[in-house]
């Protein structure tokens, strides 16, 4: 059998113990039959090992690093250890207290060795999967934009750590859209107003990338950043279950290139842009962020109505 993605999020590390033990059992078995297992599987095996299984059970101890199914979750775990202090400059801790330094230093260059190769495969301008071909060219972009950003202020130093922070964030945001992408379709089309808008992995790698995880950006600095109410993991869900709220409002009209409208009382802004390759011409999600500049915000009173759906306030 093969464990959703939904399911293995639902499961969280103080579950029940039967439980975990159960989907432990299924899973560590496909590891040792070499069987097919998903991105999320292998993750959340991967990531419990050491909690469940702990070095200090001589017995039944199993250690990630020994099992080729883990690599992708141990960057993972390790770029969410270490994602704001990258080369280890301070104390750092997991479920089990200070990390001794023989096991830091292996988690630092592991990281150290994704970061290469990674900036290797982004530097790469045709790649046949459509996500990696966002992501490569979304990281060049950016690494553009850290370049300029350093200039005249920063020494190569500063640069080159802005630069590996954004490649190890870009490679964690790759992994983490095609682990959603494993389990749902390439596109979610929605009519709004009777136009046909859809959502792709572009938007979702574009969001990542400029609007999450501020700590990581710092070159990106006049950016807004979402927050817990938004959830990554699920981003192209959302966003439809946004734009549905908001046709069913009926507005007089629709602006075809922006929608917005309020979470929790705060606003938010969906970009649109015309497919002119489609036919018939469809628009495409572009951006979905925060409002906080002030001249943006003052715009909103330009719009008469706010109507309430689906826990949403849409101006219009």
């Amino acid at each position: 059998m093969t464990y959703s993605r939904e399911y293995l999020h639902s499961i969280k590390r103080d579950a029940d113990h039967k439980e975990v033990q159960k989907v432990m059992n299924v899973l560590l078995q496909k590891i040792h039959s070499n069987e097919p297992m998903s991105m999320a599987e292998r993750h959340w095996i991967c990531s419990r090992m050491p909690i469940i299984y702990p070095e200090g059970d001589n017995e039944n101890y199993l250690d990630p690093f020994d099992f080729p199914e883990c690599e992708e979750a141990l960057f993972r775990e390790r770029y969410l250890r270490y994602f704001s202090d990258v080369e280890g400059w301070r104390t750092t801790l997991d479920f089990d207290g200070i990390i001794p330094e023989d096991k830091k230093e292996r988690d630092l260059q592991l990281l150290d060795k994704e970061a290469n190769e990674w900036r290797r495969t982004v530097e790469i301008t045709n790649h046949s999967d459509a996500i990696l071909q966002f992501a490569s060219k979304e990281t060049r972009d950016q690494l553009k934009e850290i370049k300029k950003y350093c200039e005249g202020l920063f020494g190569s130093n500063r640069r080159k750590h802005l630069e590996k922070e954004f490649i190890l964030h870009s490679k964690h945001m790759y992994y983490l859209v095609s682990e959603y992408y494993e389990e749902n379709p390439p596109e979610i089309e929605v009519e709004v107003c009777g136009h046909k808008v859809y959502i792709n992995a572009f938007m979702y790698i574009h969001v990542l990338s400029r609007h999450y995880a501020r700590i990581t950006k710092e070159h990106l600095h006049n950016k807004s950043y979402h927050d817990e109410r938004v959830n990554h993991n699920d981003l192209p869900k959302q966003i439809q279950d946004i734009l549905e709220n908001y046709s069913s409002i009926s507005p007089k009209s629709f602006d075809k290139q922006k929608i917005y409208f309020n979470i929790n009382s705060d606003p938010f802004v969906i970009w649109l842009k015309l497919d002119k390759g489609s036919q018939p011409h469809r628009y495409r999600v572009n951006s979905f962020y925060p409002l906080d500049e002030p001249t943006e915000i003052a715009h909103l009173q330009n719009y008469p109505n706010l109507t309430s759906s689906g826990g949403y306030e849409f101006y219009h």
